[in-house]
């Protein structure tokens, strides 16, 4: 007879996520789940594991206690939301985006890697973006954490330079399974220099502001229109390299191991951390 249980998932970055019973449907397993979460966390930290992280249902009390009890803080409510690309770019190509002459938007390669280290750094200074993470993991944790999400194209990752210095960057993947793009992490530099919405229009290649973000429930209900600006459309290629057959041969093989399927369930729901 099983009396509790919690799985732990480890991911690049050195991260891992912990899946445990829902405890609202099975409150009688709360304290054996507490036994088994908390054995997760020793066996994940002498796996190397840096963060491990939880998604708990809003109505979950119980859950809520039991990672509070083994150490997990309450991080943040996270708000799944996703938009339609405009019908009219269904079956058109999305404008070019003409820069200013001391801006540049660059793709993602080894060579920038330093760039994106650097934006991304800057980006958490001062930041209200659940803060308690900033200082968690090494900056290349990070990145390789976010080059786990859907198919890494490095022609979906943008740094916007002007004279050479980073100014944002945004990183986008493809989910294959949702036939979509998803905003993996969208870094703007404190202080920036004077044009604070050059960035913005870069990365939405010319395309206005639209409320058109959604947000609903876990079970796919009602979803409300809130007023959020969106990213239809990046076209990072027309300022980089076209790709190689290496790059090509690699985001082939990566789409072959994530066939479409069931997407991510959209909704709140609290997420919980560990160092």
């Amino acid at each position: 007879m099983i009396a509790g249980m919690c799985l732990w998932v480890p991911a690049p970055g050195r991260t891992a996520t912990l899946f445990a019973p829902d405890l609202s449907d099975f409150p009688q397993a709360a304290a054996a789940t507490q036994q088994a979460v908390a054995a997760a966390l020793t066996d994940a930290r002498d796996a190397g594991i840096v963060l491990v992280q939880a998604l708990v249902e809003p109505a979950d009390a119980a859950g809520r206690a039991v990672f509070s009890a083994t150490g997990l803080a309450l991080l943040a409510t996270l708000t799944y939301m996703e938009r339609l690309p405009p019908p009219a770019l269904l079956h058109t190509t999305p404008p070019d985006c003409t820069l200013p002459t001391d801006l540049t938007l660059t793709p993602y390669t080894p060579a920038t890697h330093t760039l994106f280290r650097e934006a991304i750094l800057r980006s958490y200074e001062g930041t209200l973006d659940c803060p308690a993470l900033s200082n968690m993991r090494d900056i290349d944790d990070v990145i390789e954490g976010h080059k786990a999400v859907g198919l890494f194209d490095p022609q979906l990752w943008g740094v916007l330079l002007r004279d050479g210095k980073p100014l944002g960057c945004l990183l986008l993947a493809e989910i294959p399974a949702r036939q979509g793009l998803e905003l993996v992490y969208l870094a703007w530099c404190p202080k920036p220099a004077p044009r604070s919405r050059t960035f913005a229009h870069a990365a939405c290649a010319g395309h206005r502001r639209a409320p058109a973000f959604r947000s609903g429930d876990a079970g796919g209900g009602r979803r409300q229109p809130t007023g959020i600006a969106a990213v239809p459309a990046l076209r990072l290629h027309k300022h980089g390299p076209a790709r190689g057959a290496g790059e090509a041969a690699d985001l082939a093989r990566q789409r072959a191991r994530r066939a479409p399927g069931a997407g991510r369930a959209r909704g709140h729901k609290p997420w919980w951390c560990a160092p």
